[in-house]
C-alpha cells in the first residue's frame, strides 16, 4: 500500500494527468489576432492586401485545454488534418507537414500569448502565421 501511495505522488509530481494549460505550456483562452503572410527572401506580402487582413479568433476555456499542437491546427491553422509529425513543446515548434510526395518544414516559437510559425515551401518561400492575445475572450 505505501508504495502505491507513493507512486501516485510521483505522478502527481510529475505532472500526469494535467492539461498544456495547467503546466504552462498551451495558449491562454481569449480574442487572438491572426495574421498570415509569404516572405520570400527580403520581400514580403505582410500588410499587403494580396497578405489578407488580420482575423480574430475567440479560443474558449475548454478549447485552451488541448495541447498546442491540437489547438493549433484545429483554431489558428484550420484544414491541415495530417500533422504527426509537427511538435509544439517548450515554446519551440518544429517537424514537417507531409503533403504527398512533398515535406514541408514546420518551425517557430509560441507563448500563452504568442505564436510565429512558418512552413517553407520550396527553397525560399515562407507563409507565416502569427498569433497574439488581444483579451479576454468576448
Amino acid at each position: 500500500m505505501r508504495r502505491i501511495a507513493i507512486g501516485l505522488i510521483m505522478l502527481a509530481a510529475a505532472g500526469c494527468g494535467r492539461s498544456a494549460v495547467d503546466k504552462g505550456d498551451g495558449f491562454a483562452p481569449g480574442k487572438w489576432q491572426l495574421e498570415a503572410w509569404l516572405e520570400m527572401g527580403q520581400a514580403s506580402t505582410r500588410g499587403q492586401p494580396a497578405a489578407g487582413r488580420p482575423e480574430v479568433v475567440s479560443l474558449t476555456a475548454a478549447q485552451a485545454l488541448a495541447p498546442p499542437a491540437t489547438v493549433f491546427f484545429s483554431q489558428f491553422y484550420h484544414g491541415e488534418k495530417d500533422w504527426p509529425n509537427v511538435r509544439f513543446r517548450d515554446g519551440t515548434v518544429s517537424g514537417s507537414l507531409e503533403h504527398g510526395q512533398s515535406s514541408v518544414p514546420v518551425s517557430g516559437t509560441y507563448s500563452r500569448d504568442h505564436f510565429r510559425v512558418a512552413l517553407r515551401f520550396g527553397a525560399t518561400v515562407d507563409q507565416v502565421i502569427e498569433g497574439k492575445l488581444i483579451g479576454p475572450a468576448g
